[in-house]
């Protein structure tokens, strides 16, 4: 296991000042996690709350293992919104003609992990080069999941239409079947099929080219590299009532994150699942629930519960768990009270609050 530790300073306002110093300063480490948005389905303002803080899903991830002009998010909810404005020397650049490249993992497409993307000068800023990828099930994806959705008139004054043209986007459609590449020479990512995958990596001298993410075509070249010195990003589905991805990033040094987010509690945890989480260093887990509220009121609205993240920890050999998505109605008090039931049964939880750093050595 890594040395793994996640700083939440009771002081807000210090906590916000760590944050933004934090991704404005070069990354030297295997991993760096910015909590921008911890809140589950909706953002909330209120002086109980405080401490855990109100923005919806956003995290931004940080590593000396990716390209310095890099930007790497999962999801985009209300936590978008001050991830965004933390990001001015990097969006100075871009408006100074740097092309520096901005990636979004999608998890799912509800509004609290969408919502706050139109509230960023990313996607207005017609230099930026903005790749996206997420679930497709059906007819939607992540474009249609802007363009119909939180990029479309009326609910948003300038449509898709006007301003995608500096996009890019990928589809995903079996989550298991893929993995993702990115490496620290080429600001881009290039995805192969698990299969392609496994029977290349035990080769130390395999190579894979990587597109350099652009908002131009004739600049998207690749570039060749060592697979062993990739940053892998591995999926796997989670139980939620729309299609949902579980990422989980494994580190060229072998650290491992997992993003498990909307996650219902089930009867018993696939293999496939458990084999996706086991051995992280950390494990980030939605937490919304209590298991009593679970049975008597939440069953079937696709998210976790206490008791199931002590038995997905434990069975797991997870480094440090971290609860996440905290229910609208929980006060800071609540949140405690859920994180110390987690920790009763697995002694190394935290509950996450916006604007919190994890650093992974």
């Amino acid at each position: 296991m890594s040395s793994t530790k996640y700083l939440l300073d009771p002081d807000l306002v210090k906590r916000q000042q760590t944050a933004v110093e934090y991704v404005q300063t070069p990354c030297e480490d295997t991993l760096g996690v910015v909590t921008w948005g911890t809140r589950g389905s909706k953002d909330v303002c209120a002086p109980n709350k405080m401490h855990y803080g109100g923005n919806t899903t956003c995290w931004e991830l940080r590593s000396k293992y990716f390209h310095p002009g890099l930007k790497f998010y999962i999801d985009a909810g209300g936590g978008m919104q001050p991830a965004g404005e933390a990001a001015g020397p990097f969006i100075g650049d871009i408006l100074r003609g740097v092309d520096h490249a901005v990636i979004i993992g999608f998890t799912h497409y509800h509004w609290d992990h969408i919502v706050g993307l139109p509230f960023t000068g990313y996607p207005f800023i017609e230099r930026t080069c903005l790749y996206i990828f997420g679930p497709k099930a059906g007819h939607i994806g992540p474009k249609e999941a802007l363009a119909q959705g939180s990029l479309k008139k009326p609910f948003f004054p300038v449509p898709f239409q006007e301003i995608g043209h500096h996009f890019q986007f990928k589809n995903i459609k079996q989550a298991t079947t893929a993995v993702g590449l990115l490496h620290k020479d080429v600001p881009g990512i290039e995805w192969m099929s698990r299969i392609a995958y496994n029977q290349k990596i035990n080769n130390p001298d395999a190579t894979i080219d990587i597109p350099r993410i652009h908002f131009s075509a004739e600049y998207r070249k690749r570039k060749t590299v060592l697979l062993r010195e990739c940053v892998k990003v591995f999926m796997n589905n989670t139980f939620h009532p729309d299609p949902t991805i579980t990422y989980k990033l494994e580190m060229p040094s072998g650290e491992r994150f997992v993003f498990m987010t909307d996650h219902e509690l089930q009867e018993s945890v696939s293999q496939g699942l458990l084999q996706h989480i086991k051995g992280a260093d950390c494990l980030i887990v939605d937490c919304q629930y209590k298991i009593d509220e679970y049975k008597t009121m939440y069953t079937g609205w696709g998210h976790g519960c206490d008791e199931y993240v002590v038995t997905l920890s434990k069975q797991s050999d997870i480094g440090l768990t971290l609860l996440h998505h905290h229910d609208p109605k929980r006060t800071d008090s609540g949140v405690d009270s859920v994180t110390n039931n987690v920790a009763k049964g697995f002694s190394n939880t935290m509950a996450a609050g916006d604007y919190g750093v994890i650093i992974m050595k």
